[in-house]
């Protein structure tokens, strides 16, 4: 048996049949790099304390960074799956869907990390604001939080903006807004 990428093409001559394909110079592997390669820490599945991590300004937008256009799961079955945030006018329902009562346009009830789910029917709504162009995030009532940058919203009344970087949190599951650059 030959080893992996060695077995004959069909159809291409082979070095066992060719002397001039024998007397060939074997490839040549990458040299091994001399300077330490860097890994990235692994992300913890929950943490409740605050974190932030500032945007550097970019040059050439209109908002001073990049605008946000995303929210990136960062646990549970659905992570580094990065939900798209709503178009200026649009407004977003997150929660789980519960048909026929209620149908969300975000359903995080795959996304779930725990059982009974602790994502509300009607967890959060995200606009983008008109004037500013800020995505927000606005709690509309739900039973186990919602949470941006480790500050616990206030259902109902308390509608925040979110930067790029801000750590946001419904129930139990928890995502990083991601600017556009970010998103593939």
């Amino acid at each position: 048996m030959s080893k992996f990428g060695q077995d004959p093409i069909p159809g291409m001559p082979h070095a066992s049949d060719s002397p001039e394909l024998a007397a060939s110079p074997a490839p040549q592997s990458a040299p091994e790099p001399t300077h330490p390669v860097p890994t990235a820490p692994a992300a913890p599945l929950y943490d409740d304390g605050p974190v932030h991590a500032a945007s550097a300004p970019v040059s050439g937008s209109p908002f001073g960074t990049l605008p946000v256009t995303g929210l990136r799961i960062l646990n549970g079955p659905w992570s580094n799956i990065t939900l798209d945030l709503p178009r200026t006018g649009e407004e977003i329902l997150i929660g789980r869907n519960d048909p026929p009562a209620v149908t969300v346009d975000i359903d995080l009830s795959e996304a779930e990390i725990s059982q009974p789910p602790l994502i509300s029917r009607r967890h959060a709504i995200i606009f983008r604001d008109r004037g500013t162009g800020a995505v927000v995030i606005q709690d509309v009532g739900s039973t186990n939080g919602t949470w941006v940058d480790g500050v616990r919203l206030r259902p109902g009344d308390t509608v925040t903006p979110v930067s790029a970087d801000s750590v946001v949190r419904f129930a139990n599951i928890k995502l990083i807004a991601v600017s556009g650059k970010e998103i593939e």
